[in-house]
């Protein structure tokens, strides 16, 4: 699932606002732009606090964006997620922050059947859509997957050693959070803003989340980018109230062709290909921003029928914009 961090949906985000978070009269500014977790993230931020605060509180959103990725990331030597695909034995301890980070993608797992699994590391690194231009060989497709999948794994609380666990009963299966991380992200930098009192819009990687209303008390207009098209193309446009987030998976962003067969970077376990949905991109909306993450991907390997009964596992809470490989825009 590194899909979601190999790639970056360039949504295009409208600002109208000049008012502060407090009495909504002037407001002082800041915006960044930033590569952090393989992909390009910005910010802009409003409030009635002086300029030096702001680039402090810029300042701690950024680092707090590169802990998580050292922490999560499984490419930094002794991240919380490499140790875990480092492992010897069938248990190790976590952190309670790793513990709800997979105890919330393994429900997702469970209720989507697999469409999305947090373990395919070792998947992922054989297809290594970023980087190669072949496909791997069929046989390795198939020995692979014989290390993955959600149900090998589990995460526990020892309330005596008052200690956090993950369990695995396969030694080579590799946990991949790529399709979490940036939402969970996208959460910790939201709670920073409202501690601080700031407003505005951020994007980290595709997710975007909306902190506060406009000055008139309206949402952000989010396009959509047409992913038959440009960078600067947009389909279409949704509306982000305070409070809410949103992620795109998307097939246009990391992938190859190889004799004339376009091969993505969002995997099937089923079959160990890129999915096969008839979908170019899913965009999900809602009050997580990790949960967003996580079940775009989800939606993208479902497909529209299965996803749209997937979601009413959410009750309203959760909504998604599907395009079809047509360019048709079904919600």
């Amino acid at each position: 699932m590194r899909a979601k961090r190999l790639y970056c949906f360039f949504l295009c985000i409208v600002l109208f606002f000049c008012s502060s978070c407090n009495s909504k009269s002037r407001s002082n500014k800041i915006e960044k732009n930033f590569f952090a977790m393989d992909t390009a993230m910005s910010f802009k931020l409003y409030g009635s606090c002086s300029d030096d605060d702001l680039n402090k509180i810029s300042d701690e959103i950024i680092l707090t964006i590169n802990s998580i990725d050292k922490e999560f990331s499984s490419y930094i030597e002794n991240s919380q997620t490499y140790n875990i695909n480092h492992r010897t034995q069938n248990i190790c301890e976590i952190s309670p922050e790793m513990y709800e980070i997979l105890a919330k993608a393994q429900d997702i797992a469970t209720l989507s059947c697999g469409a999305f699994d947090y373990t395919l590391g070792t998947l992922i690194n054989l297809w290594d859509v970023k980087n190669k231009t072949v496909i791997p060989d069929q046989n390795l497709i198939c020995d692979v997957l014989e290390h993955t999948g959600y149900k090998k794994t589990s995460v526990d609380y020892d309330c005596t050693e008052e200690k956090y666990y993950f369990y695995c009963s396969d030694s080579k299966l590799q946990i991949d959070l790529g399709a979490v991380i940036k939402g969970y992200a996208a959460d910790k930098v939201y709670q920073i803003c409202l501690d601080y009192n700031v407003y505005g819009l951020i994007s980290i990687g595709g997710n975007i989340t909306a902190i506060g209303n406009k000055e008139n008390g309206k949402g952000w207009e989010i396009g959509i980018r047409d992913p038959m098209g440009t960078q600067s193309d947009y389909i279409t446009t949704i509306t982000l109230y305070g409070g809410m987030n949103t992620s795109t998976s998307g097939n246009y962003e990391r992938f190859f062709y190889y004799e004339g067969v376009k091969y993505h970077h969002i995997l099937n376990r089923l079959t160990g290909y890129p999915a096969k949905s008839k979908l170019t991109s899913v965009t999900v909306t809602g009050p997580s921003g990790v949960m967003c993450d996580m079940l775009s991907t989800a939606c993208f390997v479902l497909g529209y029928e299965d996803s749209k009964k997937f979601l009413e596992n959410y009750e309203n809470k959760y909504t998604a914009v599907f395009i079809n490989n047509f360019g048709d825009v079904m919600i």
